[in-house]
């Protein structure tokens, strides 16, 4: 995710000195922040809107840039199938749906799709 904002920066010829005046943040905790790769979602969300870039769309290209997983580790596999809400966002994310399609199609939340995404995350099968 960290690398997709990366590019959104350079694209919209934004410095990490804008970046950090958008978000009422020190240059270097946003250097550090972008390095590290660990950022809450809510922070990913307000510099997608510094970027004037919607969160879907930033997903879209993550998941357009990374290959295909085209078989689950057990680990993952066991956590897919213990939630059957989380199997269904990985097989509609890995299937290359949309946000919006998701939650749209099967009335989830914008908490849960979040939430489904973040789990994915954690486990491996998606990168944000």
């Amino acid at each position: 995710m960290c690398t997709a904002l990366k590019k959104e920066l350079k694209a919209v010829h934004m410095t990490y000195a804008d970046l950090a005046q958008a978000l009422g943040m020190a240059e270097s905790s946003v250097k550090r922040m972008l390095a590290r790769g660990d950022m809450p979602l809510s922070r990913i969300d307000a510099i997608c809107r510094a970027l004037r870039l919607d969160f879907a769309d930033l997903a879209r290209r993550v998941a357009d840039s990374q290959p295909l997983l085209d078989q689950l580790s057990l680990e993952q596999e066991r956590a897919v199938v213990a939630d059957k809400k989380l199997l269904l966002m990985a097989i509609c994310v890995l299937s290359q749906w949309t946000l919006e399609q998701i939650l749209g199609t099967y009335r989830l939340s914008d908490a849960e799709g979040v939430k489904y995404l973040a789990q994915l995350d954690r486990i491996g099968i998606i990168e944000l």
